[in-house]
C-alpha cells in the first residue's frame, strides 16, 4: 500500500454495495458530524487506489448529511476520496462484496498552518488567495471546484486546518491576475507557523504634501496601471499612502488630488519605490466677468466649475456684483460657468501656477425650462425613474477637451422623472433640440407607435409629453453565422456600424449571431482569433431581416516558441508585411509555444514586445505549397542597464531610454525614465548597445526626437550608465486670429527632424502654448474648418511669445470638379483632397462614393492640384486648373496620371 494509502486508510472499511439496475450500482453514505455550517464535500470515485496522475470516474459536491453515489456494476471495489475544507481528506476501499453497510465519513480537523502572506518589501498582502496539497495528492487530478482556497485577511495573516503531517506545497496568489507562487512546507506538529514572501510582488509608498511641504490627510492617490487597471486609497493623518500588491518591474502611474488643495501631476514609478513624495500643485486665482448676454447686467447668483484630471471642483459665487474670484487647482484643464436660468458656459484653459488666470467677460445666455411627462403609450400611465438628457452632437471624432464637454453638458442639463412621470429640465437654449430618454424595459416611440432614438423638441415648445413603449425584441435584425473559409464556425466579436458610430458583441459558439438594429444602414464585419472577416454592407427598411456569412481565411500558419521570459513576463506579437501592414496585433504569450492562422502567403516580420520593454524581431515567409512558417523567438538576455537622465525631473515632456543592440540578432530594450529621474532595463544580452534618451508627446506614441547623441557601452551583467540631459528652457505661445473661430482648435509643432508632432488646443481666447523646447526648426500646423491649413516654420533659439497666426479663410467660388477614381474597389470610402498648386494648402477633402464617384464644390478661379493616398496603391496626384467647373473627371491608378 503506498504511502497516501498509509496515511489515508488508518483503517481499511469493507462496505456493502446495494445492486439496483443492470448497468450501476448504488451506496448509501453519511457525513459525521454534519451541520448547517459544515463545508461542502467533494466525493470522488476512481476504480484503482488513486496514484500519480489518477483521475476519477465520477465527482459529486455532497452539502447535507446523507448521501447516495452511483457506480458501473462491472466494478468490484471502487475507491473514495473525500474533500472537504479545513478537514483531512478521506480515502476508503468499498468492496461489492459486503452489503447493507453505511459509509460514514468521520473528517479529521488534522494540522493548522498560520501565517502572514508578505511581499519582497515587507508589506502584509490582503485578500491573498492560498490553495494547499499534500502528499500524492500533489498528482491527483481533482475539479477546479473540489479545491479548497483560503484567504489572507486585511493584514495578510491566514489560517488553514485540515492538514495530514507530510510534504504539501502551498500555493500562493497575490491577486487573481498575477502568478501563483509555490512552497514547500513539513507539517510534523499540530500547529506551523510560517510566513510565505512572494519575490515577485512588490508594493510603492509614499506621502502626499502641499506645495509648501505640509502633509495632507484625507488626499485620494490613484494608481493606474497601463492596460492594468486602477488602485486607489487615502492618505492617513500623517499624509502617508501604500500601493499593492504590483508585480516586480511593473510601471505605474501615480497621482493624488485633494478637495481644496488641488492636485498632482502624473509621477511614473516602478513598483517596489519607496519615499515617494507626491506634491500638490499650488493654486491660482481665476478671475473675470459674468453678465446677462443681452442686458450686460452682472449676474449675481452662479457657479464656477474648475475641471481637472479625472474630477473638478466647483466655486459658488453670490452678491459678487458678477465678479469671478477663485483660487482653483493649477492643472485645472478647462472651466464652466452655470448661472439659474441660464445656458452654461465652458471654456477649455491653459492654466500655470501663480499666474492669475482671465476668464474676460463671460456672457451667459438666457436658457428656458422645458417640463412635461414621460407615460406608457398603452396604458397611459406615468414611468417613474426615466433618465432625460440633452443631446449635443460635436461632430466626428471629437477631440478629448470636445468629449470631458459633451459629458459636462449632458450631465448638466439632465433630469429624472418623478412618481407622476414628471420632469423639468433646463436650462435649455433658445433653439431646436434633441432628447435622449433611458428607462429600463421601455423604448421611445413616435404618435404612430414606431421607434425612435431621439426626441425633438422645437426651440418654441415649453411643455412636451412623451409616450414610450414597453420594449419589444426589435422586428429590423442582422442576422448570420461567423466561420472560416472551410466553413468551421468560429468565436469572435460581431462588429455592425452606422455613420454614428457601433458597437461589437460576441457571437454564440456554433458562430451564430442575431441582432436587433433600428432601420438604416450598416456595414458589418467580425474580429476573430485568424484575424478580420470580409465586412458586407447592407440597408435595411422596418421590419426586414438579413442574414449574413462573414468569412476569415484562415489559411497560412505562423507557428514558433516563445523562451527566455522572466516570471510573470508576457509579449504581444506584432505581425507586419513587407509594406508595414498591420496582419496581427496583440496576441498575448509567455513563455513555450505558440499559433498564429489566417496569415497569408508572404513575406512578413514577427515582433514580440514584452511588458517590461524588451524586444526582438524575426522574419519569416509563408510560401503557397505548404502555407506554413516557423520562428524562435528566444530572449536570451539577464543583464540590466540601469542610471539616471540628469535634468529629466524638469522635463515637461516623456522621456524613455532606448538601448538599442548593435547587433542586429540581439534583444532590444527600454524603459520609462521615472519621476526620480532614473530608469532601468532588464533582460539584456551581454554585448555592444547603443544607448540615448528619446522625447514623446504622449505615452502611446512610438519614439520621437533623439535628445542628444547615442552612447556606446558594452553590457555586462549589472551596468550603470548616467545620460546628460539638458532639458528645453524655451517655450512658444500665441493667437489664432479669427479669435472666434480658432477656439478650440487643433495646433501642431513639429520636432526637429522628425516627422511626429506636439499637440496643444487653443483656449476660447484663441491662445496656445508649447513649452520645454529646445533650440531647433520648427513646423508649426493649425487646421480649422472653413479655413486654409495653416503651416510655417518657426526658428527656436529663444522662447517665442505671442506668435500671431492669421487663418485664411477657404475661398469660395461657383465651380465644382467631379468625377470617377478607378479602380472603384478600391478607392471607394477613401478622402480626395483638392489642394492649391500655388503652396499645397488643402482647401477641401471629400469621401468618395460606392462607385468611385465624388465632388468637390464652391472652388475659386485657381491650380489646383487633386490627391488620393491609398497605402496598397499608393499616392495619385492630378492637376487641374479651374476658369469654369469640370464634370466627368476620370482619374486612375492604373495609369497614375499626373
Amino acid at each position: 500500500m503506498n504511502r497516501i494509502l498509509a496515511i489515508l486508510f488508518p483503517v481499511v472499511v469493507l462496505l456493502s454495495v446495494q445492486v439496483q439496475g443492470e448497468e450501476s450500482s448504488h451506496f448509501e453514505g453519511r457525513i459525521e458530524a454534519f451541520t448547517e455550517e459544515s463545508h461542502p464535500v467533494w466525493i470522488g470515485l476512481f476504480s484503482h487506489p488513486p496514484s500519480e496522475a489518477s483521475q476519477a470516474f465520477s465527482w459529486t459536491s455532497v452539502d447535507t448529511e446523507r448521501f447516495q453515489l452511483s457506480t458501473p456494476q462491472e466494478f468490484d471495489e471502487v475507491f473514495l476520496l473525500a474533500l472537504q475544507k479545513d478537514s483531512v481528506p478521506l480515502m476508503k476501499r468499498i468492496s461489492s462484496s459486503h452489503f447493507d453497510n453505511e459509509v460514514v465519513l468521520d473528517f479529521a480537523t488534522g494540522q493548522s498552518l498560520r501565517g502572514t502572506v508578505l511581499s519582497e518589501d515587507e508589506f502584509s498582502i490582503p485578500d491573498a488567495e492560498l490553495s494547499v496539497s499534500c502528499n500524492e495528492l500533489f498528482s491527483i487530478t481533482i475539479p477546479e471546484e473540489a479545491k479548497s482556497t483560503w484567504k489572507s485577511d486585511s493584514e495578510g495573516k491566514f489560517a488553514i486546518s485540515g492538514l495530514a503531517t507530510g510534504e504539501c506545497k502551498v500555493n500562493v496568489v497575490a491577486r487573481p491576475e498575477m502568478p501563483k507562487e509555490t512552497f514547500d512546507v513539513l507539517i510534523e506538529s499540530n500547529v506551523i507557523v510560517r510566513d510565505f514572501t512572494l519575490t515577485d510582488v512588490r508594493f510603492v509608498s509614499g506621502q502626499v504634501v502641499d506645495h509648501k511641504g505640509g502633509v495632507v490627510s484625507d488626499a485620494e492617490v490613484t494608481a493606474n496601471i497601463y492596460f492594468g487597471g486602477w488602485f486607489e486609497t487615502t492618505t492617513d493623518k500623517e499624509g502617508t499612502f501604500s500601493f499593492g500588491p504590483f508585480l516586480s518591474g511593473t510601471s505605474i502611474d501615480l497621482f493624488a488630488r485633494h478637495a481644496t488643495n488641488g492636485s498632482t501631476q502624473n509621477s511614473k514609478i516602478l513598483a517596489g519605490k519607496h519615499d515617494i513624495l507626491l506634491k500638490l500643485s499650488p493654486l491660482t486665482r481665476v478671475v473675470g466677468m459674468v453678465v446677462d448676454a443681452k442686458t450686460g447686467d452682472p449676474i449675481e447668483e452662479f457657479v464656477l466649475n474648475a475641471r481637472r484630471q479625472h474630477s473638478g471642483a466647483k466655486f459658488p459665487h453670490k452678491e459678487t456684483e458678477g465678479r469671478i474670484s477663485a483660487m482653483v487647482d493649477s492643472n485645472s484643464h478647462s472651466f464652466a460657468v452655470e448661472a439659474p436660468g441660464y445656458v452654461y458656459h465652458w471654456e477649455d484653459a491653459v492654466v500655470f501656477a501663480g499666474i492669475e488666470y482671465d476668464l474676460g467677460t463671460v456672457e451667459l445666455e438666457a436658457g428656458k425650462t422645458l417640463t412635461g411627462k414621460v407615460y406608457d403609450a398603452s396604458t397611459g400611465l406615468p414611468i417613474k425613474g426615466a433618465d432625460l438628457f440633452l443631446f449635443k452632437d460635436f461632430g466626428d471624432n471629437p477631440s478629448t477637451s470636445r468629449v470631458l464637454r459633451l459629458r459636462y453638458f449632458q450631465d448638466a442639463v439632465s433630469a429624472t422623472t418623478s412618481v407622476e412621470g414628471a420632469f423639468s429640465l433646463g436650462p435649455l437654449p433658445f433653439e431646436d433640440a434633441e432628447l435622449f430618454i433611458t428607462v429600463a424595459r421601455y423604448v421611445l416611440v413616435d404618435t404612430d407607435g414606431h421607434s425612435l432614438p431621439r426626441v425633438a423638441v422645437s426651440a418654441l415648445a415649453e411643455s412636451i409629453d412623451i409616450p414610450m413603449n414597453v420594449w419589444q425584441p426589435r422586428s429590423t435584425r442582422i442576422r448570420g453565422i461567423v466561420q472560416t473559409n472551410f466553413g468551421e464556425p468560429v468565436k469572435g466579436t460581431v462588429q455592425i456600424d452606422t455613420d454614428a458610430g457601433g458597437a461589437g458583441h460576441g457571437n454564440n459558439e456554433d458562430g451564430t449571431f442575431d441582432r436587433g438594429v433600428y432601420p438604416g444602414s450598416f456595414e458589418v464585419y467580425a474580429r476573430t482569433k485568424f484575424g478580420l472577416t470580409n465586412t458586407v454592407k447592407v440597408s435595411l427598411q422596418e421590419g426586414e431581416t438579413v442574414d449574413l456569412v462573414l468569412t476569415v481565411d484562415r489559411r497560412g500558419m505562423l507557428s514558433g516558441v516563445i523562451e527566455g521570459l522572466q516570471a510573470g513576463e508576457e509579449v504581444t506579437l506584432n505581425i507586419v508585411n513587407q509594406r508595414s501592414l498591420h496582419t496581427r496585433f496583440g496576441n498575448v504569450w509567455g513563455n513555450g509555444a505558440f499559433q498564429v492562422e489566417g496569415v497569408p502567403a508572404g513575406k512578413y516580420s514577427v515582433t514580440a514586445t514584452s511588458d517590461i520593454g524588451r524586444e526582438i524581431e524575426e522574419s519569416f515567409e509563408i510560401q503557397e505549397e505548404n502555407g506554413e512558417a516557423y520562428v524562435e523567438l528566444i530572449f536570451p538576455g539577464a543583464s540590466r542597464l540601469f542610471g539616471s537622465v540628469e535634468g529629466a525631473e524638469s522635463s515637461s515632456y516623456e522621456i524613455r531610454v532606448v538601448a538599442a543592440p548593435r547587433a542586429s540578432s540581439a534583444t532590444k530594450g527600454w524603459s520609462e525614465v521615472y519621476d526620480d529621474g532614473t530608469y532601468e532595463i532588464h533582460g539584456l544580452e551581454n554585448g555592444n548597445y547603443s544607448v540615448a534618451a528619446y522625447r514623446s508627446s504622449s505615452r502611446f506614441e512610438e519614439f520621437d526626437s533623439q535628445l542628444g547623441p547615442s552612447t556606446k557601452v558594452v553590457i555586462q551583467g549589472d551596468t550603470r550608465l548616467d545620460i546628460p540631459l539638458v532639458a528645453g528652457t524655451f517655450s512658444v505661445s500665441g493667437v489664432i486670429h479669427p479669435v472666434d473661430e480658432a477656439a478650440g482648435a487643433t495646433v501642431f509643432l513639429g520636432f526637429p527632424g522628425v516627422q511626429k508632432f506636439f499637440s496643444a488646443t487653443a483656449n476660447n481666447h484663441g491662445q496656445f502654448r508649447f513649452g520645454g523646447l529646445r533650440a531647433g526648426r520648427y513646423s508649426l500646423a493649425v487646421s480649422v474648418d472653413g479655413f486654409v491649413h495653416h503651416s510655417e516654420a518657426l526658428q527656436v533659439g529663444s522662447s517665442i511669445e505671442n506668435h500671431q497666426v492669421t487663418l485664411e479663410p477657404k475661398p469660395l467660388g461657383p465651380y465644382h470638379v467631379s468625377g470617377t477614381v478607378h479602380p472603384t474597389s478600391k478607392t471607394a470610402g477613401t478622402f480626395i483632397t483638392i489642394a492649391r498648386r500655388s503652396d499645397g494648402a488643402p482647401i477641401k477633402s471629400v469621401q468618395v462614393g460606392e462607385k468611385g464617384e465624388f465632388v468637390l464644390d464652391q472652388l475659386a478661379p485657381d491650380t489646383y492640384v487633386l490627391q488620393l493616398f491609398i497605402e496598397e496603391l499608393g499616392l495619385l496626384q492630378k492637376e487641374v486648373s479651374l476658369d469654369s467647373s469640370i464634370e466627368g473627371l476620370n482619374i486612375s491608378f492604373d495609369s497614375k496620371e499626373q
